[in-house]
């Protein structure tokens, strides 16, 4: 059965991730980004907390995010070393 004509549908896509037009990344949590990069969710938070690894807190909960692209460019550069 498809959605009424007019009625907005609620869901979660892909977020843009603002790198170029139509670019779009998967949101990671830091255990996420932790199991991703084979480390201890506690690197990843330190990494985030001095700045080295691109991500954002949360307005509400303050809890971190990432966005994969980033993440992937920011392996790509040389990570943290």
């Amino acid at each position: 059965m498809s959605p009424r004509k007019g009625k907005k549908t609620i869901g979660r896509g892909p977020i843009s991730s603002g790198l170029s037009p139509g670019a779009e990344s998967k949101v990671m949590t830091l255990q996420e980004v932790a199991d991703y990069l084979h480390c201890h969710y506690a690197t990843v938070y330190k990494l985030a907390r001095e700045g080295e690894i691109p991500g954002f807190r949360l307005t509400l909960g303050g809890s971190w995010r990432f966005l994969k692209s980033e993440v992937d460019q920011w392996i790509a550069k040389g990570g943290g070393g």
